[in-house]
C-alpha cells in the first residue's frame, strides 16, 4: 500500500483495513466487520450482502457492550467487594478497564468504517 493511499484515511482508521479506495475495500471491510462481530453473524448472508446494514449492527452490539463494561466496571467492588480479595477485585477492575478502552477504540473505527461505506472519503491534510 502506497503512503499516499494510507495517509488519506482519518485518525482512528482501523489498521488492519485498506483505505476506502483500495480496490478490495468493501470485501475487506465486511471480513473485519464479521471479524468484530458476535460469531453468529456469520450464518446471516444478509450482512455479506449489504456491509453497511453489518456495519451499523455490529455498532449498536459494541455501543451496549461498552455499556456493559461500564457498568460492570462501576459497580465491581459493590457486588464482589465482600467475597473477592481487594487484590482480585483490582485486577477484574483493570480487566475491565482495558476492554473498556479497546471496545471504545472499536467504537470508533466502526463509525469511520460506516462512514466509508456510506460514500464518505477523507482529503489528507498538510
Amino acid at each position: 500500500m502506497d503512503r499516499q493511499a494510507r495517509s488519506a484515511v482519518p485518525t482512528g482508521w482501523p489498521a488492519e483495513l485498506a483505505p476506502p479506495e483500495s480496490d478490495d475495500f468493501e470485501a475487506d471491510a465486511v471480513g473485519w466487520l464479521l471479524d468484530n462481530a458476535p460469531p453468529e453473524f456469520r450464518a446471516h448472508s444478509v450482512f455479506r450482502r449489504h456491509p453497511l446494514a453489518l456495519a451499523t449492527v455490529v455498532q449498536h452490539y459494541v455501543a451496549g457492550a461498552l455499556a456493559a463494561s461500564r457498568q460492570a466496571y462501576a459497580g465491581v467492588r459493590r457486588e464482589l467487594g465482600e467475597v473477592l480479595t481487594p487484590q482480585t477485585v483490582t485486577e477484574v477492575l483493570t480487566a475491565l478497564e482495558h476492554e473498556g478502552v479497546r471496545l471504545a477504540r472499536l467504537d470508533r473505527e466502526l463509525g469511520l468504517v460506516a462512514a466509508a461505506l456510506e460514500g464518505r472519503r477523507w482529503v489528507p491534510r498538510l
